[in-house]
């Protein structure tokens, strides 16, 4: 099959019609508002895909199967360029039409106190189901466009399972958003020594106490001790000493505050 995106008009009525067709997405009924809409146009790219592919959502923990979905996402759509998966017209059909039932399964509509409001439905829409800007920051909060992107950003030819640092990524959420939400993971390598670095500490030790602690205060230091320029001109194994012992350094700081 070849992969299909809306026409740039009809992108822009989905988006300026999101109030009014909240129910569709809350309900997960995106099928019948898109075949009820005749004047929602679709083109045909010249990306050949295969079939189309299962992504699995386990509703006790929603997240579990992120990093398997990307590997799964990423080898469906190996043949996109960059460029190509910057297009908000391809991800909005992805989300609109193969893959609306499992974003809809993905981040369902939890209306609790003070969310339902038509701002916070606005933000629930637009992010998972539309690109805001050509920003990872933007990619890592759509549905669809995360798992492919967080999959591009890691990927390893030099591992036995080149995509394997893309499970670390979304093995622990705050990593995924810390990581793909700054600019840290621009440089690919700085990426992959990240994950690779987590992920070595992990598998002797396992995960530290106050993980979620831990991860923001390493990226932070990181991010803050040296300029993506300066970190993207460091060789790999300076690299791997230096993310080494900010995490070493994280993990002793978040055992202090929590035993003062």
């Amino acid at each position: 099959m070849k992969l299909k995106f809306f026409a740039r008009k009809s992108l822009d009525q989905l988006k300026g019609d999101h109030s009014e067709n909240f129910s569709s997405y809350r309900d997960n009924s995106l099928p019948d508002l898109i075949q009820s809409n005749p004047e929602l146009v679709t083109h045909e790219s010249r990306i050949e895909v295969g079939d189309l592919p299962r992504l699995t959502v386990d509703e006790n923990d929603r997240g579990a199967h992120d990093g398997l979905n990307a590997q799964i996402l990423y080898t469906w759509l190996s043949e996109l360029t960059p460029v190509q998966a910057s297009d908000p017209r391809l991800w909005a059909w992805l989300s609109h039409v193969p893959f609306g039932d499992y974003i809809a399964k993905r981040w369902p509509w939890r209306p609790g106190s003070g969310e339902n409001t038509a701002k916070s439905q606005k933000e629930h829409v637009l992010s998972r189901y539309f690109l805001q800007s050509n920003s990872l920051a933007s990619f890592s909060r759509h549905g669809l466009a995360r798992l492919w992107w967080g999959a591009h950003q890691t990927v390893d030819k030099g591992r036995n399972n080149d995509l394997e640092l893309s499970e670390v990524l979304f093995s622990h959420q705050t990593l995924q958003q810390a990581l793909m939400e700054r600019t840290l993971a621009r440089p690919k390598l700085v990426a992959r020594l990240v994950l690779d670095t987590w992920k070595r500490h992990t598998d002797q030790h396992g995960k530290p106490n106050k993980a979620e602690d831990v991860i923001k205060l390493w990226l932070k230091t990181i991010h803050l001790g040296g300029s993506i320029t300066l970190l993207d001109a460091c060789n790999q194994d300076r690299l791997r000493n230096l993310f080494e012992t900010k995490l070493a350094m994280a993990i002793n700081r978040a055992n202090r505050t929590s035993n003062s």
